[in-house]
């Protein structure tokens, strides 16, 4: 009986941490990690409002020039989006 009041005393006290601050702040250092490199490599320059629209319009252009290979592509890259959404929501994490 004395090995039952032990353990019930132990239950009592929280358990010891086993590493979960860490591995729920890994995904937040990825992220801070991704945007220290997003800046120093110069990228947030090709995200301005002028570059934006330049970009649309050259690609406005380039539909309007190749509607069905601009219809194929997104008909593709719709249907390979759609095919890893599933595959992700089926994993097991």
């Amino acid at each position: 009986m004395s090995e039952t009041n032990k353990n019930d005393s132990n239950s009592d006290q929280p358990a010891a941490p086993s590493g979960g601050l860490v591995k729920k702040l890994i995904p937040l250092g990825v992220v801070g990690a991704a945007l220290i490199a997003f800046f120093a490599t110069g990228s947030h320059k090709y995200f301005a409002p002028d570059q934006l629209f330049a970009t649309l319009e050259g690609l406005r252009g380039w539909i309007e020039a190749n509607k069905l290979l601009a219809v194929l592509a997104f008909i593709g890259i719709y249907a390979g989006l759609v095919a890893i959404s599933f595959q992700i929501g089926r994993a097991h994490v």
